[in-house]
């Protein structure tokens, strides 16, 4: 399909925003798929989850840009063919190959995802091809994101370049400039990849930058629009002046990170065994160093920093390390010894394989060489003195060269574990953290340290190390290489300070992340919940009324109390926890009616107004920073985002007394703040059958027909925003008939009592699709066995409209008895196919058939597409000319 011409009319520099598209149900979807397939485990860790993340969080934030990339990414990676052909008129296919293989390297490739995941991620958030049939926001989208690939190709290697070069990461003018990119979720992984790069991992130092990235992107937001603007440039230098301060504040934070990764990636040094030299009658200077002495090993240049160094195996020693005195003028020998460099041979060390050979050789050299006549008792003296010298010496370099290679193989075996250790960047910051402690004045630093010390102070180390003899030498070199093997143990506690970052938290409670994060509070996890009696039947939890309506706690150093009465109607209905014998996890029995009690808070934006159950069943839940709860004297928890993907209910039930229940807060008033926007309250959930359900929305919840051919009425003759310049003067409202869940007619239309649109959705699809918690698996594998594993009910917060997000509950579900009669006729004249209708104000309506031919279905019998465009309805007024209609929209 050619989108150039509706892109060339509707692109523009500046985004456009997806409003008009529910993003809501893309949510919706997306939550649906991920249950279809087995829930979240199912998903690997290093590419599936994080893509349905993005994907969820573009939703969130109503980026369609990210959506559009994506899918045509995902395209691309299966049908390239399509993809160059969907955008042959804004780029060329070598363009479009080239910019996908750079998002290649940010996104990893498709390859890794499976087939079938793939396959819906190409369909997501809808066809391709439906999406950009105009008129279309999508189409200009797409164009934008044309515009993009065209950008990355030409400027992505240059800016990538230019960044390691400057030492600090993208900057948001840089990538709406130079890559017209005005995705948000795109920005901040181009940002986070490039940080990487940088060598700012993921903990304190990523999260600090990654915040003010944040403040830069908000502060690119329009006011009106919410959408990003660019800044425009006038003049060379212009956008570094204006993000000085941030510029300053990245480049010492690369600078901070650098330094904490050189210390703790650092290569472990060979060892070198030295021993001080043993005093001899002193020799004229002209004596010369034996043969094996005259030229040593240069040292080799230092090697270049890198953040993952290769893993160098030590050598096991070749031979004994001999030490031999040569002359005491030449005094300590100073030298450094680098990690995986050969250290240059002292003066007064020899490498031999024979002492007794060295001996001899250096007392015929040192006498040929001064010319001078020993006399032969002092000769055969001094030769008894170095044979039993060289004796002693020898054990000692044995027991040295044993002790050598069992540490040295130590160290080998620890430098194994710190690389992998420094791999896993999620530790980084726990060991920058002992690094720092062990580097502090008066500790002996690990040879890894060494490599990035002064040369003096290595030369001064080396003094001291040669300053002993025998065995203090040797003993002080064992405890070296002991701390060294033996390294610091990782606490129970994390340092002070120490902060989680955000991509580090998991994702829902069922992650795995979240039950190894929340071990401490494992004994108030959801517990397994199974039908009574083994009812196969689905069930529905949803909140139902108040025990206590929302009620503002303002932080301040004082108890408040939130009291309330359980009946013993209540009482008798409520779920009882219990724990079989040998089970590991409680169960909790509902049935029909059953009730719970929890408690939330919820942070208003309006805190004057009075709220409704149908207003705050839709709020979030939001924890004060510092909260203490008990009811009845029992202390409640409080699970929070860190630990679950977000901040989650107390539960109440199993502290729930007949009668006066009595529950104490206290949110002190730590920071002194004056807020008054937190809302407590106490729920009564309760647990209803689908069957139940039904019937429950049938007896109260039906819309007469005249009600909402009243409200068709009023809104057709009502001026818009009360404003009387402006008034509708269209003759017919458009209502929607498909179920957003199934792109086809409902059979069941129903929507909120509090929804305002008169689209509906089908109520059987509304209930079949409410999530449920991943349920507990029995352990016992196939093994016959009487554990209950009925399917879980729904969860209790899962009932926003998929249309305007509104409530949606069990007890707000309504039922529109016009919508129900226009589907019965559509039904008798086999015209299901129908996506809308058109009503008037005096109650006739129209159908607006689909005029895809390729969307048709294959097991439709009705009548061609041209023969049913259009069908009235009963009393049907004769054909009207069309009418122009004008879409008004904010500025």
């Amino acid at each position: 399909m050619n989108v150039h011409d509706a892109y060339a009319k509707t692109c523009s520099s500046q985004p456009q925003s997806l409003r008009p598209i529910q993003y809501s149900s893309f949510i919706v979807n997306i939550d649906q798929y991920i249950q279809a397939n087995g829930g979240e485990s199912t998903f690997t860790h290093d590419i599936e989850r994080p893509r349905l993340q993005l994907l969820r969080d573009a939703c969130r934030q109503e980026d369609g840009f990210f959506l559009a990339l994506h899918q045509l990414y995902c395209m691309w990676s299966s049908h390239p063919q399509s993809t160059h052909g969907l955008l042959q008129s804004m780029a060329p296919p070598a363009m479009i190959d080239n910019a996908f293989a750079i998002i290649e390297t940010i996104l990893k490739k498709n390859q890794l995802v499976s087939p079938v995941h793939l396959s819906w991620f190409i369909q997501f958030p809808a066809d391709i091809i439906a999406l950009l049939r105009p008129p279309s926001i999508y189409v200009s989208v797409v164009g934008q994101v044309a515009r993009f690939l065209d950008r990355l190709n030409a400027n992505f290697n240059r800016l990538t370049q230019g960044s390691l070069n400057r030492r600090y990461p993208y900057l948001v003018d840089e990538l709406l400039g130079h890559l017209a990119c005005y995705s948000p979720v795109l920005q901040m992984i181009f940002f986070t990849a490039s940080r990487r790069r940088l060598g700012v991992l993921d903990g304190p130092l990523g999260s600090q930058m990654e915040s003010a990235f944040r403040d830069d992107q908000k502060a690119h937001c329009s006011q009106t629009t919410m959408l990003q603007v660019m800044i425009p440039v006038t003049y060379a230098g212009e956008v570094e002046k204006r993000n000085a301060h941030l510029i300053s504040l990245y480049k010492l934070i690369v600078a901070s990170a650098t330094s904490q990764l050189e210390r703790t990636t650092s290569t472990v040094q060979t060892p070198v065994l030295a021993s001080s030299p043993t005093t001899l009658p002193q020799q004229p200077q002209q004596l010369q160093q034996p043969q094996q002495l005259q030229q040593p090993q240069q040292p080799q240049q230092p090697q270049q920093f890198h953040p993952n160094p290769p893993i160098r195996p030590y050598p096991a020693p070749q031979g004994q390390f001999q030490t031999q005195p040569t002359s005491q003028a030449t005094g300590p020998v100073q030298y450094t010894a680098r990690a995986g460099l050969n250290p240059p041979v002292p003066m007064n060390y020899v490498l031999s394989s024979s002492s007794q050979a060295l001996g001899q050789q250096f007392a015929l050299s040192a006498s040929d060489q001064m010319g001078q006549p020993q006399p032969q008792q002092q000769q055969q003296q001094q030769q008894q003195q170095q044979q039993q010298q060289q004796q002693q010496q020898q054990q000692q370099q044995q027991q040295q060269q044993e002790q050598y290679q069992h540490m040295a193989y130590q160290a080998q075996q620890q430098h194994l574990a710190q690389q992998q250790f420094v791999q896993q960047h999620q530790q980084l910051a726990q060991q920058a953290a002992r690094q720092h402690r062990a580097a502090q004045p008066g500790h002996l630093a690990a040879p890894q340290m060494q490599q990035h010390m002064p040369q003096s102070m290595l030369h001064a180390q080396a003094q001291g190390s040669l300053a002993g003899v025998g065995f203090p030498m040797q003993q002080s070199l064992q405890n070296v290489y002991l701390r060294q093997t033996m390294g610091t143990p990782d606490p129970l506690l994390p340092p002070k300070g120490m902060v989680i970052s955000r991509p580090e938290w998991p994702y829902d409670t069922a992650d795995k992340k979240s039950i190894m994060m929340s071990l401490h509070q494992a004994d108030v996890r959801s517990p397994k919940r199974v039908a009574k009696n083994s009812v196969v039947e689905r069930f529905y939890q949803a909140i139902k009324l108040f025990s206590v309506k929302p009620t503002p706690i303002v932080p301040k150093n004082e108890l408040q109390e939130l009291r309330f009465e359980v009946t013993k109607e209540q009482f008798s209905l409520i779920t009882v926890s219990s724990k079989r014998h040998g089970d590991l996890f409680r169960m909790v029995e509902h049935f029909n009616g059953s009730l719970r009690w929890r408690v939330r808070c919820c942070k208003v934006e309006i805190p004057h107004k009075a709220l409704t159950e149908q207003q705050w069943s839709t709020l979030e839940m939001s924890w004060p920073r510092n909260v203490f709860m008990t009811i009845n004297a029992a202390p409640l928890t409080v699970r929070r985002l860190s630990h679950n993907g977000k901040d989650l209910a107390t539960e109440l039930t199993d502290h729930i007394v007949c009668g006066t229940n009595i529950i104490k807060v206290s949110v002190p008033d730590v920071h002194r703040e004056n807020s008054n926007d937190r809302f407590f309250a106490v729920e009564i959930l309760e647990t209803l059958s689908h069957s139940r359900i039904i019937d429950l929305v049938w007896q109260q919840g039906v819309i007469p027909e005249t009600q909402t051919l009243e409200t068709v009425k009023n809104r057709l003759s009502s001026p818009i925003d009360d404003d009387d310049s402006i008034s509708m003067d269209a003759p017919y409202l458009s209502i929607d008939l498909a179920d957003p869940f199934s792109s086809t007619i409902f059979k069941i239309p129903a929507r909120g009592a509090t929804c305002t649109h008169l689209e509906c959705f089908d109520l059987e699809n509304w209930l079949n699709t409410r999530p449920t918690k991943q349920a507990i698996r029995c352990t016992h594998g196939q093994v016959k066995c009487d554990c209950l594993n009925t399917p879980e009910p729904s969860v209790p917060d899962k009932w926003r409209c998929p249309i305007c997000s509104n409530d949606a509950r069990p007890y707000s579900l309504r039922i529109d008895g016009f919508l129900l009669k226009v589907r019965k006729q559509l039904e008798e004249e086999n015209k299901l196919h129908t996506k809308a209708i058109h009503v008037r104000a005096d109650g006739t309506w129209t159908a607006i058939m689909e005029t895809d031919d390729n969307l048709d279905s294959d097991e439709d019998d009705g009548p061609s597409t041209e023969a049913r465009k259009t069908s009235a309805g009963p009393g049907a007024a004769a054909k009207r000319p069309e009418v122009e209609v004008i879409e008004l929209l904010d500025d």
